[in-house]
C-alpha cells in the first residue's frame, strides 16, 4: 500500500466463531481509492456468520466489506466482483433479533429494487439475501483476469423513453452507471447464414429482407403486429395504473392484437406470417432468453422485449450487471436500510393469517409489519 501499487488487492481476514468479529482497517495518507485499490472482506466462517471488515480509504469514503470507493475507483470502476460476506449498510446487531418496518426476502434486482423504493419513502428495510453478493442473476465472478456474467448479455429499456429508465433513475442508477449501446445487439450463425442483428428495427429488417427477399411483406405484417401488441400492452398497463381496468368482456374489444398474443405461443403466432423455417430459426435466436421453447413460449413475451431491443437499442452497464446491483445496494444502505448477506430464510412466521416475522438458517428473527 505504501509504494502505491495500482490495482493492489487487499484481504482483510476476520474469523467469527461465535457472535461478531470485526477488523478497522484504516489506509495510510496518499493510498487513496484513485490508486485503484480494492479491499475484501474475508469472514462469515462459523458462529453467527455476521463478520464484516470496516474499511476505511484516505479520502473519507467508508465501506463495510465490500471494494473502497466503489464507484469512484478509476482503476476497476463500479461492480468489480466480491466477497460481502457479511452485512452491508451497518453491524447487526449481537441480538439475533431485529425489527423493521419491511423485510425483503432476497437481494436479486426485484428485491433490492423494491427495497430501494421503500427505503428511500422513509421505510426501515432489512433485507436477507442468502448468497454472499447481491444481484441474483445480475451479479458475476471472476477467474483469473477474467470476469463471467452469470446471465446477462444485454439490457433493454435503459435510454430515455425506456421502460426501465425511470426505475433505474429513481434508484440512482443513471447517474452512477454508465451504459453502453451494443451494436451490433448480436451475431447469428446459421449453416446457409451469418447475420449481424442490428438494434436498430429497420437496419434489422433490410438485413433480414436481403437474406430472404420472398418473406418481404410477411416481416413487414409480423413487425407491424407486434408493434401493435405492444402499444396496447401499455395502455392496458396505463389503465391499470390509473386503477381503470377495463371488464373482462371489454378486452377482446379494446386490446384485440395483446389479447391473441398472450393466447398463442411463439410458434404459431410467427407462423401466421412468416413460413420459412430459417427464417423463422433466425428470428427467434433469443427465445433461449425466456426459457421456453417457441412452441411453448407465450407470443406476447417474446414480443414485448423484442419491440423494446428494436426500439431502444441494446445495452450493457460498464462494470457489468453487478455495477447495477452495487449501485441499488448502496442507494438501500444510503437511506437507512440495511442487507445481510448469507442469511437463508427458512420460514415466515404468521399470526392470524398476518406475516409478522421471518427467520433464518442463522437464527436471526426478523419481526415487520410487511414481508416482501
Amino acid at each position: 500500500l505504501e509504494t502505491g501499487c495500482r490495482g493492489a488487492i487487499v484481504w482483510v481476514p476476520a474469523v467469527a466463531f461465535c457472535g461478531v468479529a470485526r477488523h478497522e482497517f484504516p489506509f495510510s495518507a496518499g493510498t487513496c481509492c484513485r490508486l485503484g485499490v480494492l479491499a475484501v472482506g474475508l469472514s462469515d466462517w462459523g458462529g453467527f456468520g455476521t463478520g464484516g471488515n470496516r474499511v476505511t480509504c484516505a479520502c473519507g469514503k467508508t465501506s463495510l466489506g465490500d471494494p473502497v470507493c466503489r464507484v469512484h475507483c478509476t482503476v476497476f470502476g463500479p461492480g468489480i466482483g466480491v466477497d460481502y460476506s457479511g452485512d452491508k449498510g451497518g453491524p447487526m446487531a449481537d441480538s439475533q433479533e431485529m425489527q423493521a418496518d419491511v423485510v425483503v426476502i432476497g437481494a436479486g434486482l426485484g428485491g433490492l429494487s423494491a427495497a430501494g423504493y421503500l427505503a428511500m419513502a422513509g421505510k426501515k428495510v432489512v433485507v436477507l439475501e442468502h448468497h454472499r453478493v447481491p444481484g441474483g442473476y445480475a451479479h458475476e465472478f471472476t477467474r483469473g483476469d477474467f470476469r463471467f456474467e452469470v446471465a446477462l448479455h444485454a439490457m433493454d429499456g435503459v435510454c430515455e423513453g425506456g421502460w426501465v429508465y425511470p426505475i433505474l433513475q429513481h434508484l440512482g442508477v443513471i447517474d452512477r452507471v454508465p451504459f453502453q449501446r451494443l451494436e451490433p445487439f448480436y451475431t447469428t450463425h446459421f449453416p446457409e447464414h451469418e447475420i449481424r442483428v442490428s438494434g436498430d428495427k429497420e437496419a434489422y429488417i433490410r438485413t433480414l429482407k436481403a437474406a430472404f427477399p420472398h418473406e418481404s411483406s410477411g416481416l413487414d405484417s409480423l413487425v407491424a403486429d407486434m408493434e401493435k401488441v405492444a402499444e396496447e400492452v401499455g395502455a392496458f398497463v396505463r389503465a391499470l395504473q390509473s386503477q381503470q381496468r377495463p371488464p373482462m368482456e371489454e378486452m377482446p374489444v379494446r386490446f384485440p392484437h395483446m389479447v391473441a398474443a398472450v393466447s398463442q405461443c411463439w410458434k404459431d403466432y410467427l407462423s401466421a406470417h412468416v413460413t420459412d423455417p430459417k427464417l423463422q430459426g433466425i428470428f427467434t435466436t433469443l427465445w433461449g432468453y425466456y426459457g421456453l421453447p417457441p412452441s411453448r413460449l407465450c407470443a406476447c413475451t417474446f414480443i414485448l422485449p423484442w419491440i423494446s431491443y428494436h426500439h431502444h437499442g441494446a445495452w450493457y452497464p460498464v462494470g457489468g450487471s453487478m455495477a447495477i446491483s452495487n449501485t441499488i445496494a448502496d442507494t438501500i444502505t444510503g437511506h437507512g436500510g440495511s442487507i445481510h448477506y448469507r442469511q437463508t430464510v427458512e420460514r415466515i412466521e404468521s399470526v392470524g393469517g398476518r406475516a409478522v416475522a421471518v427467520v433464518t438458517d442463522k437464527g436471526l428473527r426478523v419481526t415487520a409489519d410487511v414481508v416482501v
